[in-house]
């Protein structure tokens, strides 16, 4: 008998702890429910691009998977199973009638609760939201800053609703009292370690799909922060470290000591 692969092993395990089925995961994979088996067995090893789609769906990174951490079964995707646990398909509206205080987004229909800020997430939402805010008041401007919880409904036809961690809105129109409806003008992200791929790689495209046109990604632990214009044609981000300032692209005259909110 072949003994079982850490892959193997692994899939299964992250696959419970997210509620698929194995026809599930057959299903979003585009293959068929016995080729899947066979992957959890450890008798059949998917390409390369079916394990990227099984790391994406499953909200583990492919080290996780192949047991490179040397994580124990217990302790396996500890943090992204707390952030991210998924309910069943829900619509847009349901998730309007959520719970106070739940954190939650909802991405195609697919509900994702978020795992509480730490300190220092807090500490720059609160540094940035101040910076933006003031220049606004200042110049009386008609933007406006949301720091989450705060819910963005990109898309009714596809059901996803974002809370990001900042948002500057300079539509009215787009406001009501349940958050905002369509992008916003500027959005800000501020990683975690269980987020750091779901914010870069998937919510890049997201908003940039639904008309961001400004993407703040903040990396607290490396003290960068790279801004993205998404509006338009491919442009490569800038990234600003600790002694300089960000040019906030969407007004015309706002710099961001790095210091300051870092």
């Amino acid at each position: 008998m072949k003994k079982q692969s850490a892959f193997s092993r692994n899939l299964k395990l992250a696959r419970k702890v997210r509620g698929f089925t194995q026809r599930d995961m057959a299903k979003k994979l585009d293959v068929s429910n016995s080729t899947y088996c066979l992957y959890e067995k450890g008798e059949r090893e998917p390409n390369v691009n079916t394990i990227e789609k099984i790391a994406h769906i499953l909200y583990v990174s492919i080290d996780e998977l192949f047991g490179l951490y040397n994580f124990g079964t217990e302790n396996l995707i500890k943090e992204t199973s707390k952030s991210f646990n998924i309910r069943p398909h829900i619509t847009w509206q349901e998730y309007y009638d959520l719970p106070d205080g739940e954190h939650a987004e909802l991405i195609n229909g697919e509900l994702y609760y978020m795992a509480a800020p730490s300190r220092v997430h807090q500490k720059i939402v609160m540094e940035l939201s101040y910076a933006l805010v003031s220049y606004i008041k200042d110049r009386k401007g008609k933007c406006e800053v949301y720091p989450a919880p705060f819910a963005v409904k990109l898309s009714e036809e596809e059901n996803t609703i974002v809370q990001p961690d900042i948002s500057v809105i300079c539509d009215k129109k787009k406001l009501d009292d349940r958050g905002c409806n369509g992008a916003p003008d500027m959005v800000v992200e501020i990683l975690s370690s269980s987020t750091k791929d779901y914010d870069s790689i998937d919510k890049y495209k997201l908003y940039k799909e639904y008309g961001v046109r400004e993407y703040w990604i903040i990396d607290a632990v490396t003290k960068k922060v790279m801004v993205s214009l998404l509006d338009g044609e491919f442009r490569m981000p800038n990234i600003y470290g600790v002694g300089s300032s960000a040019k906030v692209e969407i007004f015309d005259d706002l710099y961001i000591s790095i210091d300051d909110i870092l």
